[in-house]
């Protein structure tokens, strides 16, 4: 009987890379053989499909699964987006969503990329994996063993007193954005890669976490910590953006953290593109938990931390993931002793003289003040100018049923040198100037149509 369908592109339907890299693969995870269904999937090029020729190869193909089917991997990001309306694929790596598209919404669909992108990216094999065993799991993995929540004031000091018997510790923050003046939201540590604590720092205050910074003498770990220790740094030590004594007293607390996306990017040493998320790093170990923190304010504390907290646990796993770099020598001579630096650099900014910045601006100023009239002085802008009143007049008074304006209520519309429309206009149409060269538009909407939902 066949249960599971596996979509893929018309031209990776090699019988023995399929079933090494998807049939053997769900055989592991407990789905019967013989009850795995292989179905191509129809491109208009070698590498481009519209949306709606997917849509209606999508409508003929539904015939051709059984009715026993409840699952289908699609090993296509973009029929994936169609049958999910996902817009994004990397969203739901390791996520099981019901289909959307019309025929399609009584299965359960993953997606996993097709094996060849192995070729130039061969970590896609987790992905391959994470997708498979989301869709055949029969439950939810026991990722948190033990964990320690820090909701009522006055919590955190017991919490953070407990870590000091641990020698590692990863380190995760929430804040309510991403720039340095944006508040800190919630703390996570995570002591084994299913062990942790999180505390809520809006409620806790932060009297007693800036005290634990500055006693703790075992080891930190961050992912991507020149965020986190950035917005540690200015959140606990500095009164204002110039306070550099609070900066650098902040900053003595953080001289030796690691980075697990340092370890990444060194381990990975690839020329293609790859993503250095966390979330896609520690996939396999935490499963897709992505919730949407672009506005905080739409979850409650409990999911803000149990989110926080999963983030320190997957940090944990990537460092174990990744240990071998830490003795590289790229890592102990360049990326680490760079991090100090770097953070630095990110809290003080660019130095310049707020001083001769004033003094340029208002040169500068003075400068585009001159060189607009000097603008509207020519004899051809004048004229063309004339033209942008009567245009002008003509079409308020269009809108208008009995009251008629003067043209001299339009004596303030001139030409504007920075909008692109009138440019063109006055150079092209008014002026004749020769066209050397345009955009060939018809070519960019079908390169920009290429599956757009």
């Amino acid at each position: 009987m066949i249960t599971t369908v596996l979509l893929i592109k018309d031209d990776s339907l090699k019988t023995g890379e399929i079933s090494n890299h998807y049939l053997s693969k769900l055989m592991k995870e407990g789905v019967l053989p013989g009850s795995v269904l292989t179905l191509p999937l129809m491109y208009n090029t070698s590498t481009k499909i519209l949306a709606k020729t997917a849509k209606a190869y999508l409508d003929k193909l539904i015939v051709k699964i059984p009715k026993t089917v409840t699952k289908i991997v699609i090993a296509d990001s973009n029929y994936f987006k169609i049958i999910t309306k996902k817009a994004k694929v990397s969203d739901y790596y390791g996520a099981v969503l019901n289909g959307a598209y019309p025929g399609y919404e009584k299965y359960d669909c993953v997606y996993v990329p097709n094996y060849k992108s192995l070729f130039k990216q061969p970590e896609n094999i987790r992905l391959i994996d994470a997708g498979i065993k989301a869709l055949t799991s029969n439950g939810p993995i026991k990722l948190i063993e033990s964990a320690e929540y820090g909701f009522a004031h006055g919590s955190d000091r017991d919490i953070l007193d407990h870590l000091y018997q641990h020698q590692i510790l990863t380190v995760d923050i929430e804040t309510t954005g991403l720039k340095l003046h944006d508040n800190l939201v919630s703390i996570a540590f995570a002591w084994t890669k299913h062990d942790g604590a999180a505390i809520d720092i809006s409620i806790t205050g932060t009297y007693w976490l800036k005290d634990f910074f500055e006693k703790y003498r075992g080891q930190l770990i961050f992912h991507n910590g020149l965020f986190d220790v950035k917005m540690l740094v200015h959140s606990l030590w500095m009164k204002h953006d110039k306070d550099y004594v609070g900066m650098m007293q902040g900053l003595q607390n953080f001289k030796t953290f690691d980075d697990t996306m340092v370890l990444a990017y060194l381990a990975k040493n690839a020329t293609t593109p790859i993503s250095l998320g966390l979330k896609e790093i520690a996939l396999e170990h935490v499963g897709n938990y992505a919730i949407e923190l672009n506005n905080i304010t739409r979850h409650s504390k409990k999911e803000i931390l149990r989110y926080n907290l999963i983030d320190a646990l997957a940090t944990f796993y990537a460092h174990e993931t990744y240990a071998e770099q830490l003795s590289s020598e790229a890592y102990l001579q360049i990326f680490k002793p760079s991090l100090y630096t770097l953070t630095k650099m990110m809290l003080i900014g660019l130095p310049m003289s707020s001083g001769r910045v004033t003094e340029v601006h208002n040169i500068l100023e003075a400068k585009n003040k001159v060189l607009h009239e000097q603008i509207q002085e020519n004899k051809h802008v004048k004229k063309y100018s004339k033209i942008l009143q009567k245009n002008a007049w003509e079409l308020a008074n269009s809108k208008l049923k009995k009251l008629v304006k003067p043209i001299e209520d339009f004596k303030n519309v001139t030409f504007n040198p920075s909008s692109h429309q009138q440019l063109g206009i006055l150079l092209f149409d008014y002026l004749k100037l020769p066209i050397i060269d345009k955009l060939n538009l018809e070519h960019l909407l079908q390169e920009e149509i290429h599956l757009k939902i």
